[in-house]
């Protein structure tokens, strides 16, 4: 059972670390003292393009800027800063009383909106805010890795404690206690989209346009969260059918193509994949039925999918290409990608029980996860993945070149000879009485 405890990491501490950007040496100096006297590492710039250059080299986590600037204007800072860090909190400052920019500055997602003279307590609030934000998007990226790492952690312990048998069952049960914390993050989105709906009806709040298109803003942001939530709830609902279908671990005729599909459909809640890979499929549709047990051949592709995607997360070319075919005697699928390939020294050992040495990190963190994924970037079920194949007289064929790419074969003969302890599924048929 996954609890709390179990995935939750400390939350990192924000960074003490603010770029401030304007042209006025005065707004710098009277600014800049009142961060340093509350702790705060204060870069200073006196252009636009002078505080882009510290921003790409320090990357500091909040920027205040001025929106009115003579070599470049503060939304255009705001749109190249947002284009190198999308989470990088701006407070954009102004002498300038228009409803107009602060608008337009909301619309580029700028964090805070704060006219010069700014009183103290004005810049702390805005400050207070942008990390409590910070904060949030951390502890939800920790939540989010965390919980993935000890899915993918349990499921490898399952398979090894089955004797990669299948764990229809198990999964369900992961699953049912992932239902719970589902419920409460929808019930705490509603509950957040009523109070922020009641919020914008205030008269106090209804007379100010600007802080009127931010609720918007506030408002769709939430009412996604609470779409995807129903779209996992419908996942989770399918797999729940899936792990149904596992759990009958018997021999039955599979149609291999609708396998793929099927799959295929699972990584559609992956937004990386739905957004950034290039899926191709080539189905043969003319490949018989193979009688093998559903778990296995469904797990065998999940494991190969999951190993392509992560593969391409640093690739300039992301492109996956799922094709089935048929010779004589086999049937096969194969699964090439685009990502960073397998290092010659390790093909050899990728089958090897409990070898990796996969462990990437998700895109936020492109440095890191490059070096790592380029060691060899695959690792979760190879091992496991070729045992279950092989019962059925099959194998797994790999190819791949550091750089450009891997392809995967399962391949399975017609009719496989799996061992005896495998029953048939009944005849439903004559079970039904016909």
């Amino acid at each position: 059972m996954l609890i709390a405890q179990d995935i939750i990491r400390p939350i990192a501490k924000v960074q003490k670390k603010i770029l401030l950007i304007d042209d006025d040496r005065f707004i710098l100096h009277s600014l800049g003292e009142m961060l340093s006297m509350k702790g705060y590492q204060v870069i200073k710039a006196q252009s636009a393009e002078e505080g882009l250059q510290h921003f790409k080299r320090e990357r500091p986590p909040i920027v205040m800027a001025d929106i009115m600037m003579p070599d470049m204007d503060g939304l255009e800072l705001l749109q190249k800063i947002r284009r190198i860090n999308a989470d990088t909190e701006v407070i954009m400052i102004t002498a300038y009383d228009r409803a107009d920019l602060a608008i337009e500055a909301m619309h580029l997602q700028a964090a805070d909106f704060l006219a010069k003279p700014i009183r103290p307590q004005q810049l702390f609030t805005a400050i207070k805010r942008a990390e409590e934000r910070i904060k949030n998007k951390i502890k939800t990226t920790q939540y989010i890795s965390r919980l993935e790492e000890a899915l993918e952690d349990r499921t490898q312990r399952l398979i090894q404690a089955e004797k990669q048998a299948a764990i229809g069952s198990r999964v369900a049960g992961i699953i049912h206690n992932l239902s719970t914390p589902l419920a409460v993050v929808s019930s705490r989105a509603e509950y957040l989209a009523t109070k922020l709906k009641e919020l914008k009806s205030m008269p106090q709040v209804e007379q100010n346009p600007t802080l009127q298109e931010d609720l918007d803003k506030r408002i769709s942001e939430v009412n996604v969260i609470l779409k995807n939530a129903q779209k996992i709830a419908a996942i989770i609902d399918t797999i729940m059918t899936k792990s149904y279908r596992e759990h009958q671990e018997y021999l039955a005729p599979l149609d291999i193509n609708q396998l793929v599909l099927d799959e295929l459909e699972f990584f559609q809640s992956d937004l990386y994949f739905k957004h950034n890979i290039k899926l191709s499929k080539h189905l043969d549709p003319n490949l018989p039925k193979v009688k093998v047990i559903y778990s296995h051949l469904s797990q065998v592709l999940d494991n190969l999918l999951k190993n392509a995607i992560e593969a391409m997360y640093d690739s300039p070319t992301k492109e996956l290409t799922i094709t089935t075919g048929q010779d004589e005697q086999n049937v096969w699928i194969k699964v090439q990608d685009t990502g960073c390939g397998i290092p010659a020294k390790n093909l050899k050992k990728i089958f090897t029980p409990h070898f990796t040495t996969k462990h990437y990190q998700k895109p936020s963190q492109p440095s890191e996860k490059r070096e790592r994924l380029q060691e060899g970037g695959i690792g979760l079920g190879l091992s496991a993945s070729l045992s279950l194949i092989q019962w059925y007289g099959g194998t797994i064929l790999v190819k791949s070149k550091l750089g450009e790419g891997s392809e995967f074969t399962v391949v399975i003969p017609k009719n496989p000879n799996p061992p005896p302890e495998i029953k048939a599924a009944p005849d439903i048929e004559a079970v039904a009485g016909r």
